[in-house]
């Protein structure tokens, strides 16, 4: 009788399709442009397999939500604006960007972070529910 959710970065989309008839919500992760995400993941092959991700939970058709954590030295705003209009360009509705948090790291990236304002505006708008965390 519980609703079950699930976040990933969507490096098993095989998994993740097993999963899916029993999820009523996944979070996931979309790190990067998808030809830059063996930069910032440090995984060859994992952008191809995010995006295999998105398109299975579009497919489904069950409630979700992208998010972008963003540090400012490995993704540039350019970057954000890219992510922001190729999810909002494949329908979807729900985008979140996170600022990057250094408490809690192995301490491997610079202590910087980025604001709501370094968004741009086009991008977020293009959502129906869009939130800067």
């Amino acid at each position: 009788g519980f609703a079950v959710g699930l976040y990933t970065f969507g490096a098993y989309p095989e998994r993740l399709a097993e999963a899916l008839p029993f999820l009523d919500w996944v979070g996931l992760d979309v790190r990067a442009p998808w030809d830059a995400y063996e930069r910032v993941a440090g995984v060859a092959g994992s952008g191809e397999r995010a995006e295999r991700s998105l398109e299975l939970l579009q497919n489904a058709g069950i409630e979700f939500e992208a998010r972008t954590t963003w540090h400012p030295d490995l993704l540039s705003t350019n970057d954000i604006a890219w992510i922001g209009r190729e999810l909002a360009g494949r329908g979807v509705r729900a985008w979140a960007v996170q600022a990057y948090r250094h408490m809690g790291t192995t301490g491997e990236l610079a202590n910087r972070t980025v604001r709501a304002e370094d968004v741009p505006a086009e991008v977020s708008s293009l959502y129906s529910h869009y939130e800067f965390r």
